[in-house]
């Protein structure tokens, strides 16, 4: 348990504050002497974990994703840190949870103060590259060289997540949920080029081991569709998910609070509804081709049987369900995502159950490359996990949210089938996931619920200390970020940042007054 430490002390005594010595548990690392394989780390965004061929999808298109599941390992319950890009990306390349890196929404992105597996790769020797999407912070050394990434929240942070006590509403949001044809050339084209020219032109001619970083942002734009892809799924065939009216009367206030802040409240006409989803069906058939084009140029390299591909996604998306779109909530659809693990040595077609975390792939990566694994790390190597071996996994997944939309923080625990949610100031949750996926009936108040939520509960404090002076942390660091925008611009300033853009103007105006006063 964390409580009464401090949050840097810990974190320098666990050598990983990037100016410490790091601490190095050198049982952990790896027999000296052992082939070092190539990474290829493929990372896109807002991807539901559900939507795909191999998990028995009923309309999504996805035969490379589906082919990395055939060749090698998926984890079907893997956590995302947090259902937000920047936190979600600071966990999985810290190996730590968001609140510990002062990462809490898209305002708030990874600084680089404390190392990442590209710095302890690049340290054992590994030539360590990154394009495309990383959303941490652009002017950091991140242990990578970086070709044409992109740090959008850095430059431009969702103002709306500073708003959280008491919640705004964005007014962009409910518009986005439709169908509409891109005009331009889609950003993960350029992603793909430079990758394709990496596996080409300079990977077999490197002496070391290398580590590559692609990182992509579909399926988003989520409802634009490129042209060749949006006559893909005919609109009037698909299913909406089911979400009962009297469902709706009893959600979760914080889930009630998020559909308000996305102005979703009022139910989305099923037309635009099916429109939509034909679009994001579409953008998730655009990055699988994409995949499957990287994974052609890492055959064509020579070098497919001495690479690790892992295929893993930021966070997930809500396509309806419970009345929710987008993301920023704890349910399966936002923070549960996608983990594939092909290469040397991984079973190929296997399937794991077992919760695990983003944050296990830290320790993962390093112990695949035969790096030493420093100690302090949040997660735990999932290698035990593929070879059937006793390993050091709790074989739980933790996750938390602190993101615009949201009311209160949450925190989720899972373990075996049982799903905890932990709510700050709001009643708890708790679902069995083998009997309902969904999460529609909460089991908290019954007696079995009670016990089981009392073992969760033991296992978050062991985690975080007290859950409520996380929640807390946020909301003062969001706040006071708040606060100093509004000290160095003047009221139109604030307005052209992007407060009028996602608040509209009359509600920015209202909000912003009360701080500039």
């Amino acid at each position: 348990m964390m409580t009464g430490v401090n949050r840097r002390s810990f974190l320098q005594a666990a050598g990983l504050v990037a100016a410490s010595a790091p601490g190095i548990d050198k049982a952990r690392g790896e027999a000296e002497g052992e082939d070092h394989p190539n990474i290829l780390f493929i990372l896109s965004d807002n991807f539901d974990p559900n939507v795909v061929g191999s998990e028995g999808h009923a309309f999504a298109r996805t035969p490379n994703i589906d082919r990395l599941a055939a060749e090698g390992t998926s984890f079907s319950n893997c956590y995302c840190g947090s259902p937000l890009c920047a936190p979600a990306r600071a966990s999985l390349i810290s190996g730590m949870f968001p609140s510990d890196v002062d990462s809490w929404c898209n305002a708030t992105p990874f600084q680089g103060k404390v190392s990442t597996w590209g710095h302890r790769l690049r340290e054992s020797g590994y030539y360590c590259k990154a394009t495309g999407k990383m959303d941490l912070t652009g002017h950091a050394d991140l242990g990578f060289e970086q070709v044409d990434t992109q740090h959008g929240h850095d430059t431009q942070p969702d103002v709306t997540a500073l708003f959280r006590r008491p919640l705004c509403y964005r007014v962009d949001e409910r518009p986005n949920i439709d169908m509409r044809v891109m005009r331009s050339q889609h950003r993960d084209e350029p992603v793909t080029l430079t990758t394709l020219g990496f596996l080409k032109n300079e990977a077999p001619r490197l002496t070391n081991p290398w580590a590559f970083h692609v990182g992509y942002i579909g399926p988003l734009p989520g409802f634009a569709v490129e042209p060749e892809y949006a006559e893909m799924y005919d609109p009037g065939q698909l299913q909406l998910p089911k979400v009962p009216a009297d469902y709706l009367e009893k959600l979760p206030l914080p889930w009630q609070a998020t559909r308000a802040y996305k102005r979703i409240a009022t139910p989305i006409p099923e037309d635009r509804q099916r429109k939509a989803l034909a679009a994001y069906y579409g953008n998730v058939a655009a990055l699988d081709d994409r995949i499957g084009r990287v994974l052609d140029g890492l055959r064509h390299s020579g070098q497919m049987e001495n690479t690790v591909v892992v295929y893993t996604v930021d966070h997930g998306r809500s396509l309806g369900e419970h009345g929710l779109w987008y993301h920023n909530e704890p349910t399966d659809h936002s923070s549960r995502v996608t983990l594939i693990i092909t290469g040397p040595g991984i079973p190929k077609g296997k399937r794991i159950t077992t919760p695990v975390m983003h944050v296990d792939l830290y320790p993962t990566l390093l112990e695949l490359a035969g790096a030493q694994v420093p100690m302090g790390l949040r997660g735990h190597s999932l290698r035990p996990l593929w070879q059937g071996q006793p390993g050091n996994h709790p074989e739980y997944a933790y996750s938390e949210c602190h993101a615009e939309g949201t009311c209160s923080g949450s925190f989720v625990i899972r373990k075996e089938k049982w799903k905890y949610i932990y709510y700050s100031y709001y009643d708890d949750l708790l679902f069995n996931m083998e009997e309902d996926p969904e999460e529609m009936h909460n089991l908290i108040e019954t007696p079995e619920g009670q016990e089981v939520s009392r073992e969760l509960h033991e296992i978050l404090l062991s985690l975080v200390g007290d859950p409520d002076q996380v929640t807390e942390r946020a909301f003062k660091r969001q706040e006071r970020m708040l606060r100093e925008l509004c000290a160095k611009m003047n009221l139109e300033e604030l307005l052209e940042f992007g407060f009028e853009r996602r608040l509209g103007r009359g509600q920015a105006l209202a909000l912003l007054k009360k701080y500039k006063s």
